[in-house]
């Protein structure tokens, strides 16, 4: 089975204030090692432990510059990333959304599907390439690129809410809900303009707790602790 997991830069310093909880980070990619025995994993990481787009804008600085310097940022915990998981003899591949000659592989979809189906980790790093696009729209973009059969968000909260869980402790837990009631509910789990591509071509996301990864093993038998978006 084939998936991307997508992985917020919030989870990636474990509220810990620092850019990387690096303990934890040790914890979660050898739960990724273990999860790669039954499925192929690409994985995009957010940038938001690096760069943080409020503290930009209140300093003046135009959206697109923040935009291209958040493209950088999730290259830069990609190659971070990738090199922890290879200390565990696991081997990966960083590929870029533009050109990073001697920094990763510039993004293409047949090949990275040959690393995939050779065994590699593959680090999909810049978002989209272009500005304005978070990287919940370049992860099912790439989701659907690669064929993935299912996209995984890993954050900071177990799973989708009626409200931010954290603020309020009456918001109801979402088992199941369909790209429709995201949309018109405005639940601001993921951007519009991902939720609508996802929708359009039935791109099943699950979104989770990172601490949940090592139940990932059981999605090939219909298993999952988090949310599932779809239909």
């Amino acid at each position: 089975m084939r998936i991307l997991i997508k992985i917020s830069g919030e989870a990636l310093s474990h509220n810990t204030g620092k850019n990387y909880d690096f303990d934890y980070l040790q914890k979660i990619w050898k739960e990724i090692q273990q999860l790669q025995k039954t499925h192929q994993i690409a994985i995009v990481c957010g940038g938001w432990n690096i760069c943080r787009w409020a503290e930009f804008s209140h300093n003046g600085i135009s959206p697109t510059v923040g935009h291209e310097v958040g493209m950088m940022a999730t290259t830069m915990n990609a190659l971070m990333l990738a090199d922890i998981i290879e200390k565990l003899w696991t081997p990966t591949i960083v590929y870029t959304a533009r050109d990073l000659s001697g920094i990763g592989e510039i993004f293409d979809s047949k090949r990275v599907k040959k690393s995939l189906d050779n065994g590699y980790i593959t680090f999909l790093s810049g978002g989209t390439g272009h500005p304005y696009f978070s990287t919940d729209t370049a992860s099912v973009l790439r989701s659907l690129e690669l064929s993935c059969e299912m996209m995984i968000k890993c954050t900071s909260v177990d799973g989708i809410y009626s409200a931010d869980p954290k603020k309020d402790t009456k918001a109801q837990k979402f088992q199941t809900v369909t790209y429709d009631d995201i949309l018109t509910k405005n639940l601001r789990i993921m951007d519009q303009a991902s939720i609508a591509l996802a929708r359009d071509h039935d791109l099943r996301i699950g979104v989770c707790h990172i601490d949940i990864l090592p139940s990932l093993s059981g999605l090939s038998g219909g298993i999952f602790e988090g949310s599932i978006i779809q239909k």
